[in-house]
């Protein structure tokens, strides 16, 4: 079976539970942190926010400790919706 979106990148299914761990390990001191960032993450997919939305609240979550994983959570939401 032909992919339909061929020239899009693929993220698997590996990559995305390796960036949860992440976010999960960086936020273990607070699992609020970490279960608010995943129903943020679920609101988007769910197009209930947009990209900017998210960029903008988990960037108030993170409160500046995370930049990392807020640029890498933008990639890949960038490369789901291309």
């Amino acid at each position: 079976m032909k992919r339909v979106y061929a020239h899009r990148p693929v993220i698997d299914r590996e990559t995305v539970n390796k960036y949860l761990e992440k976010v999960k390990a960086r936020f273990a001191h607070d699992p609020c942190v970490f279960l608010s960032f995943v129903k943020l993450v679920i609101m988007y997919l769910k197009r209930e926010n947009t990209l900017d939305d998210v960029n903008r609240e988990v960037g108030l979550l993170f409160k500046g400790y995370a930049e990392d994983l807020i640029d890498e959570l933008i990639y890949y939401l960038r490369v789901r919706g291309q």
